[in-house]
């Protein structure tokens, strides 16, 4: 399981880890500000061996006992400006030949959106955005997966002519 935007201070993560799944192992992501993205898992049913660490991703090997597959995940908490998104771009990038011929999982909150049918308000000039998303995706071998639920996952919290809604969470995964 992955945890984004936690907000928890440094002193209380083991305290929230024991409150929350205490026989459960946790690995928490120091390298960005705010601890962004933790990981837990029950060792009992799954090995996980953290492979990639960034300011915006995680990246782990997955082995699933019951059934002897090894699965890529990467999870993803993205910032919110172009020059970070071309930095996880460029990081999908050079995973992507590693993990080959797996089965590879990508899914968090990428801020940012894949197309205009994704934004519903006025969210500024995306095009450019929009596009170096679409490529990397491609250059990846990367696809979305149906979403159910909710379309939009994020709101400014404004209900005037200012209120934007967009689709900024998602789970992606490669051809194999």
């Amino acid at each position: 399981m992955g945890l984004l935007e936690t907000r928890v201070n440094v002193g209380n993560v083991a305290r929230v880890q024991r409150g929350l799944l205490p026989q459960w192992n946790w690995f928490v992501d120091y390298t960005g500000p705010g601890n962004r993205i933790w990981l837990a898992w029950d060792n009992d049913l799954i090995g996980v061996d953290v492979l990639d660490i960034g300011d915006q991703f995680v990246h782990c090997d997955v082995f699933i006992r019951c059934m002897h597959i090894h699965v890529f995940i990467t999870v993803v908490y993205g910032v919110n400006d172009v020059v970070g998104w071309r930095v996880l771009w460029d990081a999908l990038g050079r995973i992507s030949p590693m993990v080959n011929n797996a089965t590879w999982l990508v899914g968090g909150d990428f801020n940012t959106v894949l197309d205009d049918s994704e934004v519903c308000g006025h969210s500024g000039d995306i095009q450019a955005a929009v596009e170096e998303f679409q490529g990397c995706l491609q250059d990846t071998g990367l696809i979305t997966l149906p979403m159910q639920g909710e379309w939009f996952s994020w709101h400014n919290c404004s209900r005037d002519s200012r209120s934007l809604w967009k689709r900024l969470d998602r789970l992606l995964v490669n051809d194999c």
